[in-house]
């Protein structure tokens, strides 16, 4: 089992545990004019100053366990939260240095997944981890696939579902 991975254009043996999205969903409705103008996008921060109100984004990590795979455990999702003002400084106060017990903001989800109901915008947690590492993202109680799936975990032919739509397969 293999891939050929769209992003690095590489050959990867292994199978892919985790996807990302590269922005939010509202950076990438920008046109490229409006994007220079109005967007600064790094790795992990995303901060829109166009018309309107200032937006706020970080990049984090939605976990799913996987239940019927000893060795492949988890599935991640890297994906984009929005913030509020004072969230996003504080997020940006931490740097890599440790998070406080508890710690975590309020955020909305600010892309789609693939095989959901429309995921844009779903309430959730935001939890930072420290040490460079990703904020973990948690979806709020609600009625929702995503929700139930990061509660009971989902299996690898989920898995499977997710991967093939957004990766070149080989054979």
């Amino acid at each position: 089992m293999g891939f050929h991975c769209a992003c690095c254009g590489q050959h990867h043996d292994d199978f892919p545990m985790d996807v990302g999205f590269d922005e939010p969903l509202p950076y990438h409705a920008l046109s490229k004019q409006e994007r220079a103008r109005y967007a600064k996008l790094t790795a992990d921060t995303c901060v829109l100053d166009g018309p309107g109100e200032r937006q706020y984004f970080v990049r984090g990590v939605l976990l799913l366990p996987v239940r019927d795979h000893p060795e492949l455990n988890r599935f991640a999702w890297g994906a984009w939260v929005s913030l509020s003002a004072a969230s996003f400084a504080d997020y940006e106060s931490l740097g890599d240095g440790p998070v406080p017990a508890g710690h975590g903001w309020f955020g909305w989800f600010c892309n789609r997944l693939p095989h959901y109901p429309d995921t844009l915008n779903l309430k959730m947690d935001v939890y930072p981890q420290g040490g460079g590492e990703r904020p973990h993202l948690r979806v709020q109680a609600c009625d929702h696939p995503l929700y139930r799936e990061q509660q009971n975990g989902i299996t690898l032919a989920r898995v499977h579902e997710f991967v093939d739509e957004l990766l070149e397969r080989e054979g």
